[in-house]
């Protein structure tokens, strides 16, 4: 108030005061450092937070892939879509489940006659809880849906946070990963979820993990190793 009546036309005519009032003239230097200090401290704080959107966002696109795709793969189930490859990896886990371990009956003997997909070894446990055919599409793809993270954090040491998601995102929206995962179930494309993880711990220096990762994707199929 006291501001306002100084700057009030009048009341300075009659006083003589024919500067220009501003601000300045009750603020002091030391509060204008602190404001100041105050406001980038502000924008320091509002970009910390920004900071920390991408490894937020890049879970929320993961789930929407994940519940887009799972369903996509569902409704082409119940519409009698799919054909020989997942009547063949259904049938191997059903068998598995069921006495006959790793059976393939259109070879007559186990499925490592025709490819080593030691992975089903790790698949199996699942599939023994929730035995249905529709496990085995959501495990696809989820695998990969969540390949985007290791992706995601790879590109984030190399890039600022926002450009790695935009990597995550490119991939989750690229029209080929879509085509595979609607196409029919491969035990083989477990293998890119453990390759990005392989390599993103290979530019971390963990090598202890790399092997790991490096391990998981070669038993995916016997062919991976070529890649690797």
């Amino acid at each position: 108030m006291k501001l306002r009546l100084l700057q009030n036309p009048c009341f300075r005519r009659f006083f003589g005061m024919h500067h220009q009032i501003s601000r300045r003239d009750f603020v002091s230097p030391r509060d204008e450092s602190i404001e100041k200090k105050g406001f980038f401290n502000t924008l320091k704080l509002n970009r910390n937070s920004l900071e920390g959107y991408p490894d937020k966002l890049i879970w929320i696109f993961i789930a929407l892939y994940i519940s887009i795709f799972s369903y996509l793969c569902f409704l082409k189930y119940f519409s009698f879509g799919y054909n020989w490859d997942f009547a063949s990896d259904v049938t191997v886990l059903w068998n598995s489940a069921h006495g006959e371990f790793l059976y393939y009956p259109f070879l007559e003997q186990i499925i490592f006659g025709a490819h080593l997909y030691l992975i089903i070894i790790l698949i199996l446990p699942i599939y023994a809880v929730f035995q249905h055919p529709l496990t085995l599409l959501f495990l696809q793809t989820a695998f990969l849906g969540l390949a985007a993270y290791p992706l995601y954090r790879l590109a984030a040491l190399k890039l600022n946070k926002t450009f790695a998601l935009l990597m995550g995102l490119a991939y989750l929206l690229y029209p080929t990963l879509g085509f595979i995962n609607l196409l029919e179930t491969h035990f083989e494309v477990y293998e890119i979820f453990f390759l990005f993880f392989a390599i993103y711990y290979f530019e971390k220096e963990n090598f202890r993990r790399f092997i790991i990762f490096i391990f998981l994707a070669i038993i995916c199929k016997e062919n991976v190793s070529l890649v690797v």
